[in-house]
């Protein structure tokens, strides 16, 4: 039995089920289960099929529950403790095998239902299989290639990949049988088709349809097109972390609450425990408000606002960004949007008026 998942990439959207994600947002959670968060599955699905094995040498009753226990635990993890759910084989594949041992022949091995067992714990070990793959891989691709790059953008990202992937010892940073038991694959079996989608503001777009046969397809299609839609996951100074920038910010701390201080992000406490000064120029948040600070300034020498208005705006604008640095849970990208001229004006209740351009009209003789 082969798995296989459907997953939908369109307007910088992954969908999986009900699930909607930015693109690398999924890339950027699974880089952060490490090996300790997934070693009670692995000796949860070793336990199992040692059951399994140990069940079809001597078929009996109790020896059956103890791998439908294990099952259900497995089923469980991956559904309950971690955001792989989607992946996970269908709960109605253990009640079939649950109503199947009702019937007088659940002992008989000549029936198919061990090798469905078996098949169903072989998904779960491609599961860890793939997620260790690509983090393995990715997790040296972005500290040893993508954490140092000076400009960040889509053709930058793209060349980086290449030089990891075909440069002078690329088998040493890929997952491979010599480095581990994980492989990052050069290919990946996947269907794709393209169908025509209605948003929800009632336009339509294209979006691709995936089916994918293996959980590495879906992710290195979620993070490639993040690479390519100019998206970016760096690892964070201060918690260590993965987090997804979708603009090209050089900052070096996430905007998450820092794990030994809830009530703060890392980028507030990083900041302060390095000394970098808060306009720094790694600190989207103050970079953000100083180009706000321009655009005001600009509109007032241009005689678009008074002076006033121009007051009341950097003071709300001042207060907004320190409420930012201040507070867990605010992103760079929610204060830019506070501070963009459409959101900041509104709130403010100032309207700018457009001056009148080029000379003024000289005035005729006849009319003086």
């Amino acid at each position: 039995m082969v798995w296989s998942k459907e997953f939908r990439i369109g307007d910088k959207t992954l969908f999986l089920g009900n699930c909607s994600f930015q693109l690398g947002e999924l890339s950027a959670q699974v880089l952060n289960i490490t090996p300790e968060d997934f070693a009670p599955f692995r000796r949860t699905l070793k336990s199992a099929m040692s059951a399994l094995d140990h069940f079809e040498k001597k078929p009996t009753a109790s020896g059956w529950d103890t791998v439908l226990t294990d099952f259900g635990a497995l089923h469980k993890m991956l559904t309950e403790d971690s955001m792989l759910f989607f992946f996970a084989p269908d709960e109605k594949w253990l009640e079939e095998i649950r109503e199947e041992m009702k019937e007088p022949d659940a002992t008989d091995l000549s029936s198919d239902r061990w090798g469905f067992c078996r098949s169903i714990l072989m998904q779960y070990d491609m599961i860890l299989s793939d997620v260790a793959a690509f983090n393995t891989t990715i997790h040296n691709f972005i500290n040893g290639n993508l954490q140092h790059l000076k400009k960040l953008d889509s053709e930058n990202y793209a060349a980086a990949l290449y030089d990891f992937l075909f440069g002078d010892g690329w088998y040493k940073r890929v997952a491979n049988p010599l480095t581990g038991s994980a492989v990052f694959t050069n290919a990946d079996a996947v269907k794709v088709r393209y169908v025509p989608v209605e948003t929800p503001e009632g336009l339509y777009t294209i979006h691709e349809v995936y089916e994918a046969y293996g959980l590495q397809a879906v992710l290195k299609t979620d993070f490639y097109k993040a690479l390519q839609a100019g998206y970016i996951i760096r690892r964070c100074a201060y918690c260590g972390r993965y987090f997804l920038l979708t603009k090209a910010y050089h900052t070096k701390y996430c905007d998450t609450p820092a794990p030994n201080d809830p009530s703060h992000t890392c980028a507030q406490l990083g900041y302060h425990s390095s000394g970098i000064k808060e306009l720094a120029g790694d600190n989207p948040k103050a970079r953000s408000l100083h180009r706000c600070h321009q655009r005001v300034d600009k509109d007032y020498y241009r005689g678009i606002i008074s002076e006033e208005e121009r007051n009341r705006l950097l003071r709300y604008a001042d207060d907004l960004y320190y409420r930012a640095t201040r507070k867990a849970g605010v992103s760079n990208e929610e204060l830019e949007s506070q501070l963009s001229t459409r959101e900041l004006y509104s709130v403010c209740d100032v309207e700018r008026v457009t001056a009148p351009r080029g000379r003024p009209r000289k005035e005729r003789k006849s009319e003086q």
